[in-house]
């Protein structure tokens, strides 16, 4: 059973099992774990086509991570990248980060990807309530105007919550590993759409992990602070970076790439 989808969706599609699966493959002697990505792609593809756009958000994870692998894969000839593993399982540890790259040098680094894809949800309401308590900073003015300034809202300050939420949980899975991020560094990769949240907000956040403070002009820095607060949060900050991979829904490829997201440069 087939189901009916949207033109640039069906395009989608086609163009994974096309393009990017084929392409992936020719890379297949330099990536160990190739055929466990390439099933759960295809599946999704698969899944997509007999379910139509209800699957999409299943499919959002593993296009990215492959995209991400195929830009990691593309650049061996300058990074010296001669193995690429997927998933690797690490003897006595019960937790995995979704790449391990080794160059010809001996070097190793670890690449975990996320992507960010708030529910549309309206928070007009909680947006009047965060401005009436004073939850944004004085000197930030927060416009999210128009018919739909409820859903803009809740769809970055979401994702805002989902960067802490997936820096701790990379954070436990860094300890869980052994991994010295001074020898092996860690990268933590977003993936964004372009429309819910966009590489700005990274790099808010990015100031935030790796200098111990919020930037003034943060609209978050007052909920962020009161939340890792009265959570008990505490950071080890053993990320070595964080990139910015932005592709819209419908895009085969991504449109931006940030291997290396920093802070705008002044707080």
């Amino acid at each position: 059973m087939t189901a009916e989808l949207p033109g640039p969706l069906q395009e989608l599609a086609t163009g994974i099992r096309e393009e990017l699966l084929v392409e992936f493959k020719s890379y297949r002697k330099t990536v160990e774990g190739y055929g466990t990505l390439a099933s759960r792609v295809s599946q999704a593809v698969n899944r997509l086509t007999a379910e139509g756009v209800p699957a999409l958000g299943g499919l959002m994870t593993y296009h990215n991570e492959l995209c991400v692998a195929l830009d990691l894969l593309r650049s061996a000839q300058h990074s010296g990248l001669t193995l690429l593993e997927y998933e690797p399982t690490i003897v006595g540890a019960d937790r995995k980060i979704d790449f391990r790259w080794k160059d010809d040098g001996g070097h190793t680094a670890w690449i975990e990807v996320k992507t960010i894809q708030p529910a549309a949800q309206d928070d007009s309401e909680r947006l009047a309530m965060l401005k009436q308590q004073g939850r944004f900073p004085q000197r930030v003015e927060v416009h999210y105007g128009g018919n739909i300034g409820g859903e803009l809202f809740h769809a970055s300050y979401a994702a805002r919550g989902k960067m802490l939420e997936y820096a701790l949980d990379t954070e436990e899975k860094i300890e869980a590993l052994g991994i010295d991020p001074n020898v092996e560094p860690v990268t933590l990769a977003f993936c964004s759409n372009g429309f819910d949240w966009t590489e700005d907000e990274l790099e808010d956040f990015v100031e935030f992990y790796s200098g111990g403070e919020h930037r003034v002009d943060d609209a978050y820095r007052e909920m962020e602070n009161h939340h890792i607060t009265q959570r008990g949060i505490s950071l080890t900050r053993s990320i070595s970076r964080f990139a910015y991979l932005e592709r819209p829904t419908s895009s085969l490829r991504p449109t931006k790439k940030n291997w290396l997201v920093t802070s705008p440069g002044f707080s």
